[in-house]
């Protein structure tokens, strides 16, 4: 794709993981059109190069990158590629991430794991590696893609538990790094409209809307708005924060979900 002729040390690169497709996609544009080079990181090729040509028609700049986020070696590879051709990451978006429905009875130690094997550890192996070259040059900025289902939903345990784990890490990391100038925050949407969304029964997407205060659900940009705000200089005196893109479901959520039985 496209690569840059200066030098690396000016250029604004974002990574973000889990780009090829629906939140991740919207991200990775609106990233672009802020001017930054877009790695779009996704497990499919082809998806990855569909958007990164999608900004790239549009007069951005863009590469694609493939790695399992939840393979750390994977992603140390992934860096050092993205390092040696477009130059060190400077925004951080961990987005990539599994859902999940399951009652408590039916959660094995094999479904557990691999969501938290994704929507924990992968936020992990991706954070740790950017972090090196950010806190050298005492600048950057990693936005982390939680949920609003972190405070707790009906089916969500391992869910709940990885995305909460991710809004502990951020916090505590935004700690340990704020002497180097590396902000640290998390986006946590409610009910976004993706295809993930729009395949659920009328009747339970309906049961889901009544959870939303304002009464509809939101868009893949408006929650890359609130990443571009915090991956921005406008934020500069935030870190270890969690905006919620929910609708106010975070204030208030009716719990219409089936009983226990």
């Amino acid at each position: 794709m496209s690569n840059p002729e200066d030098t690396h040390t000016s250029q604004k690169v974002a990574l973000v993981t889990g780009g090829g497709q629906g939140i991740g996609a919207a991200i990775c544009r609106r990233l672009a059109r802020d001017g930054y080079h877009v790695v779009v990181n996704d497990l499919e090729l082809e998806r990855a190069e569909v958007v990164a040509a999608d900004i790239l028609a549009l007069g951005g700049s863009a590469s694609p990158a493939i790695a399992d986020i939840s393979d750390s070696a994977a992603v140390d590879r992934m860096f050092d590629q993205v390092e040696a051709q477009v130059g060190p990451v400077t925004a951080l978006v961990n987005n990539a991430g599994i859902g999940g429905n399951a009652a408590i009875r039916n959660v094995t130690d094999e479904y557990w794991a691999h969501v938290l094997a994704v929507d924990l550890n992968g936020v992990l192996h991706c954070t740790r590696r950017a972090l090196g070259p950010m806190r050298d040059n005492r600048a950057g900025s990693i936005v982390n893609i939680s949920s609003r289902a972190w405070l707790g939903w009906w089916g969500q345990s391992a869910y709940a538990a990885a995305k909460a784990g991710v809004i502990g890490m951020t916090r505590a990391l935004a700690v340990e790094m704020s002497s180097r100038n590396v902000r640290l925050n998390v986006v946590a949407p409610g009910l976004i409209d993706t295809p993930l969304l729009r395949n659920r029964e009328p009747d339970a997407l309906a049961r889901l809307l009544k959870s939303v205060p304002i009464g509809r659900v939101g868009t893949p940009e408006e929650v890359a708005s609130a990443v571009a705000f915090l991956s921005s200089d406008r934020s500069r005196m935030v870190t270890g924060q969690v905006l919620y893109v929910c609708g106010g479901k975070s204030v208030y959520a009716y719990p219409d979900w089936p009983d226990e039985k």
